[in-house]
Protein backbone atom coordinates (compact mmCIF):
# COMPACT_ATOMS: atom_id res chain seq x y z
CA UNK A 1 0.00 0.00 0.00
CA UNK A 2 2.71 2.39 0.66
CA UNK A 3 4.38 1.07 -2.34
CA UNK A 4 1.45 2.35 -4.19
CA UNK A 5 1.13 5.82 -2.47
CA UNK A 6 4.80 6.56 -3.47
CA UNK A 7 4.34 5.75 -7.15
CA UNK A 8 1.22 8.15 -6.67
CA UNK A 9 3.43 10.99 -5.82
CA UNK A 10 6.18 10.23 -8.24
CA UNK A 11 4.08 10.06 -10.70
CA UNK A 12 2.50 13.57 -9.54
CA UNK A 13 5.50 15.24 -9.84
CA UNK A 14 6.86 13.80 -12.67
CA UNK A 15 3.93 15.31 -14.81
CA UNK A 16 3.96 18.56 -11.99
CA UNK A 17 7.59 18.69 -13.27
CA UNK A 18 7.47 18.03 -17.36
CA UNK A 19 9.13 14.65 -16.73
CA UNK A 20 6.97 12.40 -17.34
CA UNK A 21 9.36 10.12 -19.69
CA UNK A 22 10.76 9.10 -16.63
CA UNK A 23 8.20 6.99 -15.70
CA UNK A 24 6.97 5.85 -19.56
CA UNK A 25 8.28 2.34 -20.57
CA UNK A 26 11.65 2.73 -22.61
CA UNK A 27 9.33 0.18 -25.01
CA UNK A 28 6.96 2.95 -26.01
CA UNK A 29 9.94 5.38 -25.87
CA UNK A 30 11.83 3.30 -28.51
CA UNK A 31 9.25 2.91 -30.75
CA UNK A 32 9.51 6.72 -32.15
CA UNK A 33 8.02 9.33 -31.77
CA UNK A 34 4.91 10.69 -34.09
CA UNK A 35 2.53 14.08 -33.92
CA UNK A 36 0.75 13.64 -30.81
CA UNK A 37 2.01 10.98 -29.16
CA UNK A 38 3.26 13.21 -26.18
CA UNK A 39 -0.42 14.46 -25.55
CA UNK A 40 -2.00 11.07 -26.18
CA UNK A 41 0.64 9.82 -23.23
CA UNK A 42 -0.01 12.38 -20.88
CA UNK A 43 -3.64 12.20 -21.29
CA UNK A 44 -3.46 8.40 -20.17
CA UNK A 45 -1.20 9.31 -17.68
CA UNK A 46 -3.59 12.02 -16.01
CA UNK A 47 -6.65 10.01 -16.43
CA UNK A 48 -4.91 7.11 -14.47
CA UNK A 49 -4.19 9.45 -11.50
CA UNK A 50 -7.89 10.51 -11.54
CA UNK A 51 -8.62 6.69 -11.52
CA UNK A 52 -6.34 6.30 -7.89
CA UNK A 53 -7.87 9.00 -6.23
CA UNK A 54 -7.89 8.66 -2.57
CA UNK A 55 -11.40 10.33 -1.90
CA UNK A 56 -14.14 7.67 -3.99
CA UNK A 57 -16.21 10.28 -5.25
CA UNK A 58 -13.08 11.88 -7.35
CA UNK A 59 -12.68 8.79 -9.28
CA UNK A 60 -14.87 9.32 -12.70
CA UNK A 61 -17.29 6.31 -13.34
CA UNK A 62 -15.92 3.37 -15.58
CA UNK A 63 -18.33 4.11 -18.42
CA UNK A 64 -16.43 7.99 -18.60
CA UNK A 65 -12.88 6.20 -18.38
CA UNK A 66 -13.93 3.72 -21.56
CA UNK A 67 -15.22 6.84 -23.78
CA UNK A 68 -11.88 8.67 -22.58
CA UNK A 69 -9.51 5.74 -23.46
CA UNK A 70 -11.20 5.47 -26.72
CA UNK A 71 -10.41 8.94 -27.81
CA UNK A 72 -6.87 8.72 -26.77
CA UNK A 73 -6.91 5.31 -28.82
CA UNK A 74 -8.52 6.95 -31.56
CA UNK A 75 -6.50 10.17 -31.82
CA UNK A 76 -3.52 7.88 -31.60
CA UNK A 77 -4.27 6.03 -34.78
CA UNK A 78 -5.20 9.27 -37.06
CA UNK A 79 -2.16 10.88 -35.72
CA UNK A 80 0.33 8.37 -36.78
CA UNK A 81 -0.93 7.29 -40.32
CA UNK A 82 -1.54 11.26 -40.89
CA UNK A 83 2.45 11.52 -40.36
CA UNK A 84 3.28 9.41 -42.97
CA UNK A 85 4.43 6.12 -40.47
CA UNK A 86 4.70 2.65 -42.51
CA UNK A 87 2.38 4.09 -45.50
CA UNK A 88 4.21 1.64 -48.03
CA UNK A 89 3.10 -1.38 -46.02
CA UNK A 90 -0.77 -0.27 -46.02
CA UNK A 91 -3.01 -2.08 -48.26
CA UNK A 92 -6.64 -0.56 -49.09
CA UNK A 93 -9.52 -3.04 -49.71
CA UNK A 94 -12.50 -1.35 -51.57
CA UNK A 95 -15.28 -3.51 -50.39
CA UNK A 96 -16.16 -4.04 -47.24
CA UNK A 97 -15.41 -7.89 -46.37
CA UNK A 98 -14.12 -9.42 -42.92
CA UNK A 99 -13.49 -13.03 -43.78
CA UNK A 100 -14.72 -13.92 -40.41
CA UNK A 101 -17.65 -12.19 -40.60
CA UNK A 102 -19.73 -12.46 -44.59
CA UNK A 103 -19.07 -14.65 -46.93
CA UNK A 104 -17.34 -13.06 -49.63
CA UNK A 105 -18.50 -15.30 -52.53
CA UNK A 106 -21.79 -14.29 -52.03
CA UNK A 107 -21.33 -10.32 -51.82
CA UNK A 108 -18.83 -10.36 -55.49
CA UNK A 109 -16.42 -12.84 -57.17
CA UNK A 110 -13.40 -13.88 -55.90
CA UNK A 111 -11.57 -12.75 -58.88
CA UNK A 112 -13.03 -8.72 -58.25
CA UNK A 113 -11.66 -8.96 -55.18
CA UNK A 114 -7.89 -9.78 -55.90
CA UNK A 115 -8.23 -7.62 -58.71
CA UNK A 116 -8.99 -4.36 -56.44
CA UNK A 117 -6.02 -5.74 -54.44
CA UNK A 118 -3.92 -5.46 -56.81
CA UNK A 119 -4.55 -2.41 -58.37
CA UNK A 120 -5.10 -0.49 -54.16
CA UNK A 121 -1.34 -1.46 -53.58
CA UNK A 122 -0.15 0.46 -56.54
CA UNK A 123 -2.06 3.75 -54.78
CA UNK A 124 0.18 6.52 -53.15
CA UNK A 125 -1.58 7.36 -49.84
CA UNK A 126 -1.36 10.98 -48.86
CA UNK A 127 -2.36 13.19 -45.56
CA UNK A 128 -5.50 14.43 -46.03
CA UNK A 129 -7.80 16.97 -44.45
CA UNK A 130 -10.80 14.57 -44.91
CA UNK A 131 -13.06 14.02 -41.57
CA UNK A 132 -12.66 10.12 -40.08
CA UNK A 133 -10.08 9.12 -42.57
CA UNK A 134 -7.08 9.68 -45.22
CA UNK A 135 -7.22 10.53 -48.27
CA UNK A 136 -5.86 8.34 -51.44
CA UNK A 137 -4.39 9.28 -54.34
CA UNK A 138 -4.49 7.23 -57.43
CA UNK A 139 -1.39 6.58 -59.73
CA UNK A 140 -3.44 3.49 -61.12
CA UNK A 141 -5.17 3.54 -64.24
CA UNK A 142 -8.08 3.20 -62.30
CA UNK A 143 -8.56 7.15 -62.06
CA UNK A 144 -10.41 7.49 -58.52
CA UNK A 145 -10.39 11.21 -57.84
CA UNK A 146 -9.96 10.48 -53.41
CA UNK A 147 -11.91 7.44 -51.33
CA UNK A 148 -12.12 8.36 -47.81
CA UNK A 149 -11.14 5.58 -45.73
CA UNK A 150 -10.94 4.26 -41.78
CA UNK A 151 -8.56 1.73 -40.65
CA UNK A 152 -10.84 -1.00 -38.81
CA UNK A 153 -8.71 -3.91 -37.62
CA UNK A 154 -5.93 -5.56 -39.19
CA UNK A 155 -7.35 -9.19 -40.05
CA UNK A 156 -5.52 -12.36 -41.87
CA UNK A 157 -6.64 -12.79 -45.06
CA UNK A 158 -6.38 -16.00 -47.34
CA UNK A 159 -2.64 -17.09 -47.83
CA UNK A 160 -3.01 -17.24 -52.00
CA UNK A 161 -3.44 -12.83 -51.53
CA UNK A 162 0.10 -13.36 -51.07
CA UNK A 163 -0.22 -10.70 -48.28
CA UNK A 164 1.81 -10.37 -44.62
CA UNK A 165 0.42 -10.61 -41.15
CA UNK A 166 0.97 -7.49 -40.69
CA UNK A 167 -0.28 -5.54 -43.63
CA UNK A 168 -3.15 -3.62 -42.73
CA UNK A 169 -7.11 -3.94 -43.71
CA UNK A 170 -8.36 -0.72 -44.80
CA UNK A 171 -12.20 -0.88 -44.80
CA UNK A 172 -14.26 2.10 -47.01
CA UNK A 173 -15.82 4.87 -44.49
CA UNK A 174 -19.64 4.42 -45.69
CA UNK A 175 -20.51 7.74 -44.76
CA UNK A 176 -18.34 9.76 -46.81
CA UNK A 177 -16.91 7.80 -49.61
CA UNK A 178 -16.96 9.30 -52.81
CA UNK A 179 -14.89 9.65 -56.03
CA UNK A 180 -14.75 10.33 -60.11
CA UNK A 181 -14.36 9.06 -63.00
CA UNK A 182 -14.48 8.99 -66.87
CA UNK A 183 -17.49 6.86 -67.11
CA UNK A 184 -19.94 8.42 -64.36
CA UNK A 185 -22.23 4.73 -64.75
CA UNK A 186 -19.90 2.49 -63.73
CA UNK A 187 -18.93 4.85 -60.93
CA UNK A 188 -22.43 5.57 -59.61
CA UNK A 189 -22.44 1.53 -59.68
CA UNK A 190 -19.46 1.56 -57.85
CA UNK A 191 -19.90 3.98 -55.50
CA UNK A 192 -23.37 2.80 -54.60
CA UNK A 193 -21.29 -1.07 -54.28
CA UNK A 194 -19.15 0.32 -51.35
CA UNK A 195 -21.52 2.92 -49.89
CA UNK A 196 -24.32 -0.39 -49.42
CA UNK A 197 -21.43 -3.05 -48.77
CA UNK A 198 -20.49 -0.72 -45.89
CA UNK A 199 -23.78 0.12 -44.41
CA UNK A 200 -24.83 -3.64 -44.82
CA UNK A 201 -22.20 -4.53 -42.49
CA UNK A 202 -22.30 -1.97 -40.00
CA UNK A 203 -26.02 -3.32 -39.29
CA UNK A 204 -25.06 -7.06 -39.23
CA UNK A 205 -22.23 -5.91 -37.05
CA UNK A 206 -24.94 -4.12 -34.76
CA UNK A 207 -27.88 -6.00 -35.08
CA UNK A 208 -26.88 -9.45 -35.10
CA UNK A 209 -23.25 -9.17 -34.38
CA UNK A 210 -21.87 -10.06 -37.46
CA UNK A 211 -23.60 -13.49 -38.00
CA UNK A 212 -26.15 -14.03 -40.63
CA UNK A 213 -26.98 -16.72 -43.25
CA UNK A 214 -25.29 -16.14 -46.62
CA UNK A 215 -26.83 -14.23 -49.00
CA UNK A 216 -26.28 -14.29 -52.79
CA UNK A 217 -25.20 -11.11 -54.97
CA UNK A 218 -26.82 -10.28 -58.06
CA UNK A 219 -26.14 -7.47 -60.26
CA UNK A 220 -28.54 -4.79 -61.68
CA UNK A 221 -28.88 -6.19 -65.03
CA UNK A 222 -29.72 -9.37 -63.93
CA UNK A 223 -32.76 -8.31 -62.09
CA UNK A 224 -33.55 -5.87 -64.89
CA UNK A 225 -33.66 -8.85 -67.42
CA UNK A 226 -35.87 -11.18 -64.62
CA UNK A 227 -38.29 -8.57 -64.10
CA UNK A 228 -38.49 -7.43 -68.00
CA UNK A 229 -37.07 -4.24 -66.58
CA UNK A 230 -39.80 -3.98 -63.92
CA UNK A 231 -42.71 -4.16 -66.36
CA UNK A 232 -45.95 -3.12 -64.44
CA UNK A 233 -47.30 -6.30 -65.84
CA UNK A 234 -45.22 -7.96 -63.31
CA UNK A 235 -46.15 -5.97 -59.98
CA UNK A 236 -47.42 -8.31 -57.62
CA UNK A 237 -48.14 -6.26 -54.26
CA UNK A 238 -46.98 -2.32 -53.47
CA UNK A 239 -46.52 -0.37 -50.64
CA UNK A 240 -46.00 3.46 -49.61
CA UNK A 241 -42.12 2.57 -49.43
CA UNK A 242 -41.63 0.01 -52.09
CA UNK A 243 -42.52 -2.46 -54.93
CA UNK A 244 -42.65 -6.07 -55.08
CA UNK A 245 -42.46 -7.83 -58.85
CA UNK A 246 -42.56 -11.31 -60.23
CA UNK A 247 -39.18 -12.34 -62.00
CA UNK A 248 -37.63 -15.24 -63.23
CA UNK A 249 -34.05 -16.43 -62.61
CA UNK A 250 -32.24 -19.41 -63.95
CA UNK A 251 -35.58 -20.61 -64.65
CA UNK A 252 -36.81 -20.00 -61.37
CA UNK A 253 -39.64 -17.55 -60.04
CA UNK A 254 -38.86 -15.17 -57.67
CA UNK A 255 -39.93 -12.11 -56.19
CA UNK A 256 -37.93 -8.79 -56.57
CA UNK A 257 -38.12 -6.15 -54.23
CA UNK A 258 -37.18 -2.68 -55.01
CA UNK A 259 -37.32 0.04 -53.10
CA UNK A 260 -38.08 4.06 -53.74
CA UNK A 261 -35.60 6.40 -53.34
CA UNK A 262 -35.31 8.29 -49.80
CA UNK A 263 -33.46 7.86 -46.33
CA UNK A 264 -36.22 6.01 -44.63
CA UNK A 265 -36.57 3.90 -47.61
CA UNK A 266 -32.69 3.12 -47.26
CA UNK A 267 -33.01 2.34 -43.63
CA UNK A 268 -35.86 0.05 -43.95
CA UNK A 269 -33.99 -1.73 -46.92
CA UNK A 270 -30.89 -2.36 -44.31
CA UNK A 271 -33.42 -3.66 -41.62
CA UNK A 272 -34.87 -5.76 -44.32
CA UNK A 273 -31.61 -7.38 -45.40
CA UNK A 274 -30.68 -7.72 -41.85
CA UNK A 275 -33.16 -9.43 -40.07
CA UNK A 276 -34.36 -11.47 -43.30
CA UNK A 277 -31.28 -13.18 -43.65
CA UNK A 278 -31.18 -14.41 -39.99
CA UNK A 279 -35.25 -15.78 -40.57
CA UNK A 280 -34.34 -18.22 -43.62
CA UNK A 281 -34.29 -21.38 -40.96
CA UNK A 282 -37.94 -20.78 -40.21
CA UNK A 283 -40.87 -22.08 -42.94
CA UNK A 284 -43.30 -19.01 -42.02
CA UNK A 285 -40.49 -15.93 -43.19
CA UNK A 286 -40.06 -15.28 -46.68
CA UNK A 287 -36.74 -15.98 -47.55
CA UNK A 288 -34.10 -13.87 -48.52
CA UNK A 289 -32.24 -15.26 -51.74
CA UNK A 290 -29.70 -12.28 -52.40
CA UNK A 291 -29.50 -8.45 -52.96
CA UNK A 292 -27.51 -6.02 -55.80
CA UNK A 293 -25.96 -3.64 -54.06
CA UNK A 294 -24.87 -1.69 -57.32
CA UNK A 295 -27.73 0.48 -57.18
CA UNK A 296 -28.13 3.30 -54.72
CA UNK A 297 -30.94 1.86 -52.95
CA UNK A 298 -30.35 -2.27 -52.93
CA UNK A 299 -32.52 -4.94 -54.59
CA UNK A 300 -33.72 -7.48 -52.89
CA UNK A 301 -34.59 -10.89 -54.22
CA UNK A 302 -36.96 -12.99 -52.39
CA UNK A 303 -37.97 -16.89 -52.92
CA UNK A 304 -41.56 -16.52 -54.99
CA UNK A 305 -44.48 -17.46 -52.75
CA UNK A 306 -47.57 -16.54 -54.99
CA UNK A 307 -49.23 -13.77 -55.90
CA UNK A 308 -51.69 -13.15 -53.30
CA UNK A 309 -51.86 -11.65 -49.83
CA UNK A 310 -54.16 -12.02 -46.88
CA UNK A 311 -56.04 -8.72 -47.88
CA UNK A 312 -56.57 -9.93 -51.59
CA UNK A 313 -57.76 -13.37 -50.27
CA UNK A 314 -60.18 -12.01 -47.70
CA UNK A 315 -61.94 -10.29 -50.09
CA UNK A 316 -63.06 -13.61 -51.69
CA UNK A 317 -65.05 -13.63 -54.58
CA UNK A 318 -64.11 -10.17 -55.80
CA UNK A 319 -60.47 -11.31 -56.43
CA UNK A 320 -60.23 -14.02 -59.19
CA UNK A 321 -56.75 -15.27 -58.15
CA UNK A 322 -58.05 -16.25 -54.46
CA UNK A 323 -60.41 -19.18 -53.64
CA UNK A 324 -62.90 -18.17 -50.60
CA UNK A 325 -60.66 -18.48 -47.31
CA UNK A 326 -62.43 -20.87 -44.83
CA UNK A 327 -62.49 -21.51 -41.36
CA UNK A 328 -59.75 -24.30 -40.72
CA UNK A 329 -57.54 -22.18 -43.50
CA UNK A 330 -57.81 -19.28 -41.41
CA UNK A 331 -57.04 -21.19 -37.90
CA UNK A 332 -54.26 -22.36 -39.69
CA UNK A 333 -52.26 -18.86 -40.98
CA UNK A 334 -53.23 -17.54 -37.26
CA UNK A 335 -51.55 -20.56 -35.73
CA UNK A 336 -48.66 -20.14 -38.48
CA UNK A 337 -47.93 -16.51 -37.91
CA UNK A 338 -48.19 -16.49 -34.04
CA UNK A 339 -45.27 -19.36 -34.52
CA UNK A 340 -43.49 -16.91 -36.69
CA UNK A 341 -43.62 -14.03 -34.43
CA UNK A 342 -42.97 -16.10 -31.11
CA UNK A 343 -39.77 -17.06 -32.85
CA UNK A 344 -38.55 -14.08 -33.21
CA UNK A 345 -39.36 -13.25 -29.99
CA UNK A 346 -37.94 -15.78 -27.92
CA UNK A 347 -34.76 -17.05 -30.15
CA UNK A 348 -32.51 -14.70 -29.97
CA UNK A 349 -30.38 -13.06 -27.41
CA UNK A 350 -32.00 -9.43 -28.59
CA UNK A 351 -35.86 -10.36 -28.78
CA UNK A 352 -36.91 -8.80 -31.96
CA UNK A 353 -40.03 -6.97 -32.52
CA UNK A 354 -41.84 -7.10 -35.86
CA UNK A 355 -43.63 -3.95 -35.70
CA UNK A 356 -45.45 -4.39 -39.18
CA UNK A 357 -48.45 -6.80 -38.89
CA UNK A 358 -50.83 -5.98 -41.40
CA UNK A 359 -52.53 -8.06 -44.01
CA UNK A 360 -50.53 -7.15 -47.29
CA UNK A 361 -47.32 -8.35 -45.05
CA UNK A 362 -48.65 -12.09 -45.07
CA UNK A 363 -48.76 -13.37 -47.87
CA UNK A 364 -50.15 -17.08 -48.92
CA UNK A 365 -49.28 -19.95 -52.08
CA UNK A 366 -52.00 -21.52 -53.78
CA UNK A 367 -53.12 -24.26 -50.63
CA UNK A 368 -53.20 -20.66 -48.27
CA UNK A 369 -49.72 -21.65 -47.15
CA UNK A 370 -48.74 -18.17 -45.06
CA UNK A 371 -45.55 -16.61 -44.87
CA UNK A 372 -44.43 -13.32 -43.53
CA UNK A 373 -42.40 -11.01 -45.30
CA UNK A 374 -41.33 -6.84 -44.30
CA UNK A 375 -38.96 -6.38 -41.65
CA UNK A 376 -38.80 -2.92 -42.58
CA UNK A 377 -39.43 -1.65 -39.00
CA UNK A 378 -38.08 -4.50 -36.70
CA UNK A 379 -35.96 -3.69 -34.00
CA UNK A 380 -34.10 -5.66 -31.40
CA UNK A 381 -34.61 -5.25 -27.73
CA UNK A 382 -31.04 -4.61 -25.94
CA UNK A 383 -29.78 -7.34 -23.86
CA UNK A 384 -30.87 -6.55 -19.95
CA UNK A 385 -33.37 -4.21 -21.30
CA UNK A 386 -37.27 -4.40 -20.93
CA UNK A 387 -38.30 -1.54 -23.69
CA UNK A 388 -37.19 0.11 -26.83
CA UNK A 389 -37.52 3.43 -27.56
CA UNK A 390 -38.40 4.88 -31.27
CA UNK A 391 -40.05 6.98 -33.48
CA UNK A 392 -43.62 5.78 -33.65
CA UNK A 393 -44.16 3.33 -37.03
CA UNK A 394 -46.64 1.23 -38.27
CA UNK A 395 -49.94 1.24 -39.64
CA UNK A 396 -53.36 3.25 -38.51
CA UNK A 397 -55.68 1.32 -36.78
CA UNK A 398 -52.73 -1.63 -35.26
CA UNK A 399 -50.29 0.51 -33.38
CA UNK A 400 -50.87 -0.51 -29.37
CA UNK A 401 -51.94 2.62 -27.22
CA UNK A 402 -48.50 3.16 -24.99
CA UNK A 403 -46.72 3.16 -28.65
CA UNK A 404 -48.44 6.11 -29.73
CA UNK A 405 -48.30 7.97 -26.45
CA UNK A 406 -44.35 7.35 -25.50
CA UNK A 407 -42.61 5.78 -28.07
CA UNK A 408 -41.93 2.87 -26.00
CA UNK A 409 -42.64 -0.37 -26.77
CA UNK A 410 -41.24 -4.10 -26.25
CA UNK A 411 -42.90 -7.71 -27.70
CA UNK A 412 -46.39 -6.58 -26.75
CA UNK A 413 -46.71 -4.01 -29.16
CA UNK A 414 -46.51 -7.27 -31.81
CA UNK A 415 -49.18 -9.00 -29.16
CA UNK A 416 -51.45 -6.21 -29.92
CA UNK A 417 -51.20 -5.61 -33.69
CA UNK A 418 -51.31 -9.69 -34.01
CA UNK A 419 -54.78 -9.36 -31.97
CA UNK A 420 -55.63 -6.90 -34.81
CA UNK A 421 -54.71 -9.26 -37.31
CA UNK A 422 -57.18 -12.12 -35.56
CA UNK A 423 -59.88 -9.59 -35.76
CA UNK A 424 -59.33 -9.35 -39.47
CA UNK A 425 -58.75 -13.13 -39.86
CA UNK A 426 -62.33 -13.18 -38.07
CA UNK A 427 -64.11 -10.60 -39.84
CA UNK A 428 -62.97 -10.83 -43.33
CA UNK A 429 -62.97 -6.79 -43.06
CA UNK A 430 -60.19 -4.43 -43.39
CA UNK A 431 -58.57 -2.23 -41.27
CA UNK A 432 -60.10 1.16 -41.97
CA UNK A 433 -63.38 1.47 -43.69
CA UNK A 434 -65.42 5.10 -44.20
CA UNK A 435 -68.21 3.25 -45.38
CA UNK A 436 -68.74 2.06 -41.31
CA UNK A 437 -70.22 4.46 -38.77
CA UNK A 438 -67.83 7.53 -37.98
CA UNK A 439 -67.10 6.16 -34.56
CA UNK A 440 -65.74 2.45 -36.15
CA UNK A 441 -63.90 3.67 -39.68
CA UNK A 442 -60.96 1.48 -37.86
CA UNK A 443 -61.65 -2.12 -37.07
CA UNK A 444 -60.49 -2.79 -33.46
CA UNK A 445 -63.54 0.42 -32.71
CA UNK A 446 -65.73 -1.45 -35.14
CA UNK A 447 -65.02 -4.79 -33.00
CA UNK A 448 -65.55 -3.39 -29.56
CA UNK A 449 -68.90 -1.78 -30.68
CA UNK A 450 -69.98 -4.81 -31.52
CA UNK A 451 -69.24 -6.51 -28.18
CA UNK A 452 -70.78 -3.67 -26.33
CA UNK A 453 -73.94 -3.99 -28.61
CA UNK A 454 -74.01 -7.79 -27.90
CA UNK A 455 -73.57 -8.67 -31.78
CA UNK A 456 -70.75 -10.25 -31.73
CA UNK A 457 -71.93 -12.71 -34.58
CA UNK A 458 -72.68 -9.73 -36.75
CA UNK A 459 -68.53 -9.25 -36.86
CA UNK A 460 -67.94 -13.04 -38.20
CA UNK A 461 -66.88 -13.00 -41.97
CA UNK A 462 -70.03 -14.02 -44.04
CA UNK A 463 -67.71 -16.98 -45.73
CA UNK A 464 -67.44 -18.78 -42.30
CA UNK A 465 -70.90 -18.72 -41.90
CA UNK A 466 -71.83 -19.74 -45.01
CA UNK A 467 -69.99 -23.20 -45.07
CA UNK A 468 -71.86 -24.25 -42.08
CA UNK A 469 -71.82 -25.68 -38.70
CA UNK A 470 -70.77 -28.98 -37.22
CA UNK A 471 -70.20 -29.46 -33.71
CA UNK A 472 -67.33 -27.36 -32.02
CA UNK A 473 -67.14 -24.33 -34.85
CA UNK A 474 -69.10 -21.94 -32.68
CA UNK A 475 -66.60 -22.56 -29.81
CA UNK A 476 -63.85 -22.44 -31.56
CA UNK A 477 -64.81 -19.07 -32.83
CA UNK A 478 -65.28 -17.56 -29.45
CA UNK A 479 -62.21 -19.05 -28.15
CA UNK A 480 -60.92 -17.01 -31.48
CA UNK A 481 -62.49 -14.08 -30.55
CA UNK A 482 -61.96 -13.95 -26.69
CA UNK A 483 -57.81 -14.32 -27.96
CA UNK A 484 -58.16 -11.64 -30.01
CA UNK A 485 -59.80 -9.10 -27.46
CA UNK A 486 -56.73 -10.32 -25.10
CA UNK A 487 -54.72 -9.76 -27.56
CA UNK A 488 -55.84 -6.25 -27.92
CA UNK A 489 -55.97 -5.42 -24.01
CA UNK A 490 -55.21 -1.84 -23.52
CA UNK A 491 -52.39 -2.27 -20.96
CA UNK A 492 -49.47 -4.06 -22.14
CA UNK A 493 -49.42 -6.14 -19.04
CA UNK A 494 -52.87 -7.77 -19.62
CA UNK A 495 -52.18 -9.05 -23.10
CA UNK A 496 -50.30 -12.76 -22.67
CA UNK A 497 -47.04 -13.39 -24.20
CA UNK A 498 -46.70 -14.55 -27.75
CA UNK A 499 -46.01 -17.84 -26.65
CA UNK A 500 -48.83 -18.60 -25.46
CA UNK A 501 -51.34 -17.03 -28.16
CA UNK A 502 -49.61 -19.48 -30.47
CA UNK A 503 -50.29 -22.44 -27.75
CA UNK A 504 -53.62 -21.46 -27.54
CA UNK A 505 -54.24 -21.16 -31.53
CA UNK A 506 -52.63 -24.34 -31.90
CA UNK A 507 -55.42 -25.94 -29.67
CA UNK A 508 -58.24 -24.26 -31.70
CA UNK A 509 -56.87 -24.72 -35.17
CA UNK A 510 -56.41 -29.15 -33.50
CA UNK A 511 -59.96 -28.91 -32.66
CA UNK A 512 -61.78 -27.34 -35.87
CA UNK A 513 -59.83 -30.18 -37.83
CA UNK A 514 -60.42 -33.13 -35.76
CA UNK A 515 -64.36 -31.61 -34.77
CA UNK A 516 -64.91 -31.19 -39.12
CA UNK A 517 -63.24 -34.90 -40.06
CA UNK A 518 -65.62 -36.32 -37.32
CA UNK A 519 -68.44 -34.56 -38.86
CA UNK A 520 -67.04 -35.87 -42.28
Amino acid sequence: MVNKFLSKIYLEKCIEDDRLNRVIDSTIIAEGAWPGKEQQLQAFAALALRCISEVAEDRPIMIDVSKELRKIHRFGTQKRYESGFDLKRALMILFVVDFRVFSVEYICERSLILQMFSHCRKLNLKPSGVPGGWCARALHSINYRYINLAIMQISELDSDMDLENNDLLFLIGGMATCWETKKDKKVNKETAFIRNGSKLLENLVHICNGKCNSIRRFSATELEKATNNYDPRKLLTRDSGYKLYKGFLQGRPVSVKKFKDGDKEYEHCFNDIVYASKMSVHKSFVKLLGCCLETQIPILVFEYVGDRTLRDCLRGFEDARCRPLLWIPRSKIAMDMANAVAFLHAAFAKPIVFRNFKPSNILLDDNHEAKLSDFSYSISISEGESHVRDVVKGTLGVIAPEYVITGNFNEKLDVFNFGVILLVLLSGQTLYDRSRPAKEIFLLRHVEKSIEDDRLNKVIDSTIIAEGAWPGKEQQLQAFAALALRCISEKEEDRPPMIDVSKELRKIHRSAISCRQQQG
